[in-house]
């Protein structure tokens, strides 16, 4: 099955930790290069060069590396389809505090009761699948219960989790 643009932006979103980790790097590798042309008396760029080469080195390697498994799902443009039991649901209640909390806690009086909000509540929702939670739509949650088969999709090398169908042969 070829993926979707939400499994390919998906996939693109995922790939953000290669670069971060390689941003850290690089950004270790100015902080050293700072400290080594401010603290030390002779200042050899033939020391400092190689530095920094092996650093974006570092940093490239650490992009691709990272990356690798991500860039061939793009690449092939495939996903996995596998059918699976549903053992448990599972939902939690998620918290968005509102000015109510603010102002009864920090700033007291000073904020009108008219710009105090309540605090919004929504719910998370999850099926339990071979000990792994996977997060799951309010329409999908509602449709399966434990026990009916679902299909799952994961991308085809890095094994990213993509989405899942119900009974219904309907998309969520």
């Amino acid at each position: 099955m070829k993926l979707t643009e939400a499994d390919i932006r998906l996939i693109k979103y995922e790939k953000r930790f290669g670069y971060i980790f390689a941003g850290l790097i690089l950004s270790m590798g100015a902080f050293l290069n700072l400290f080594y042309f401010v603290a030390s008396a002779e200042k050899n760029l033939l020391i400092a060069i190689p530095v920094d080469f092996i650093i974006l080195i570092l940093s490239g390697l650490v992009v691709f590396f990272m990356n690798r498994k991500l860039n061939q799902d793009l690449k092939a443009d495939y996903r996995k389809k596998t059918d699976a039991r549903v053992g448990a649901k599972q939902s939690e209640p998620v918290f968005k505090t509102g000015a109510r909390g603010l102002k009864t806690e920090i700033i007291g009086n000073m904020l009108p009761e008219a710009l105090a909000t309540e605090d919004e509540t929504s719910e998370r929702y999850y099926l339990i699948i071979d000990n792994h939670r996977y997060e799951v739509s309010r329409n999908l949650y509602q449709k399966v219960e434990p026990g009916d088969s679902v299909k799952m999709y994961f991308s085809a090398f890095s094994e990213t989790y993509l989405g899942m169908e119900g009974r219904i042969n309907q998309e969520f």
